[in-house]
């Protein structure tokens, strides 16, 4: 497997650094780039430059990879090396990534049970960043080394450079607009593919929910070096009421809709009843606490709202729907639109629920329309 590497050598010490924020300490570090040949001196410590792509700066080390196409089976991977130049050893309390697409591996034990570094010991620092979570273009990830009882950290590693995507989308993304329920929709779009990640083999695209086909258009070409592959996307005339986003996505081994490489589709589907608000956000409830919400059903007369059912296969969900009275337009118009009938759905979230809450409550008209909203809540 192809990997970026290098190493880093940076004397470990003390180093405390002005105030900071995870999206400034870039900027700051980058003003402060000195000559690789006059090395700074930190206090008592001083780092010595390491390989290739290194730049000293005043609070650590920037590891610049270059230029490199986003393939996600290959990590863009770097080890940073920290020497304890003082006479007495040297504990690590943490060694901390700003972005979850960045894991370290110190080799000096488990995080809670880091052992101190000895004099004059080398500790390694193993980054390894996932391209499948990263946007092409400039990238900045940060790493920081903390000392105990120090709320700054005393080093502050960066890998950083420029991505470039392996896969292209024409267009980048498909947009229905609104469409009236029941009404089908086409659309086409091209994905062109770098012949060095991916291959023939490759998968085709698949949807990442359901309400909309793909369907290949054609056999697979070459065009300017790129492998091009041309789809026609389908939005469903049984395509659920509301707003959809959902992604077109290649299916590869071990990758998830959201780190694959992918566009989006989107459609606003109206039909014969809507609700307000789309969705049905608890909020923080004290554990034990049942939870209410009232939504307001629109419909676009009171026959649409008649016989609506709600379901849900959420035993910790309930919800009924009550009468409710027209809401007229602004009397004070010169010219008033129809009132629109409307009813009351009360969900109640039952206390069973526990942690980190997400379900869906579904409504489903006598002519077949469905209208899903999502539903969440933090139980505390």
């Amino acid at each position: 497997m192809k990997r970026f590497e290098s190493a880093t050598v940076l004397t470990l010490a003390a180093i405390i650094v002005s105030a900071y924020s995870p999206e400034s300490v870039y900027a700051a570090s980058a003003a402060a780039v000195r000559s690789a040949a006059g090395t700074p001196a930190m206090g008592p410590f001083q780092p010595v430059r390491g390989g290739a792509g290194d730049t000293i700066v005043s609070d650590g080390i920037v590891y610049d990879f270059g230029t490199v196409t986003l393939d996600p089976r290959h990590p863009i991977v770097h080890d940073f090396k920290l020497r304890n130049a003082t006479d007495t050893p040297v504990a690590i309390e943490r060694v901390q990534p700003a972005c979850g697409c960045t894991t370290v591996t110190p080799d000096n034990g488990a995080p809670g049970n880091y052992q101190p570094i000895a004099p004059g010991q080398t500790l390694n620092i193993h980054v390894s960043v996932d391209p499948a979570d990263l946007s092409a273009g400039n990238i900045d990830k940060a790493i920081w080394v903390y000392l105990p009882g120090k709320a700054r950290p005393t080093a502050v590693l960066h890998v950083r450079g420029t991505t470039v995507p392996a896969v292209v989308f024409e267009p980048q993304q498909v947009n229905f607009g609104d469409v009236k329920a029941g009404t089908e929709r086409t659309a086409h779009i091209k994905m062109l593919l770098d012949p060095k990640v991916y291959g023939a083999e490759t998968p085709d695209l698949v949807a990442s929910a359901a309400g909309i086909t793909i369907k290949p258009e054609g056999g697979h070409a070459s065009v300017a070096g790129k492998i091009t592959r041309s789809y026609s996307v389908t939005l469903s005339k049984d395509a659920r009421l509301g707003a959809m986003r959902l992604n077109l996505y290649l299916p590869l081994e071990n990758k998830t809709p959201f780190n694959s490489p992918s566009t989006f589709v989107s459609a606003n589907i109206i039909g014969d009843i809507s609700a307000s608000p789309m969705e049905i956000a608890f909020g923080t409830i004290a554990d034990g606490q049942e939870g209410a919400q009232d939504i307001v059903l629109k419909g676009v007369n009171q026959e649409a709202l008649k016989g609506v059912s709600v379901s849900t296969e959420d035993p910790n969900l309930r919800g009924e729907i009550t009468a409710g009275s027209p809401v007229g337009a602004d009397t004070g118009s010169a010219q008033t639109a129809a009132p629109k009938a409307t009813a009351l759905l009360r969900v109640t979230l039952k206390t069973g629920a526990k942690g980190s809450y997400q379900s869906r409550i579904k409504l489903t008209t006598q002519s077949g329309q469905v209208l899903e909203l999502p539903v969440w809540a933090w139980i505390n």
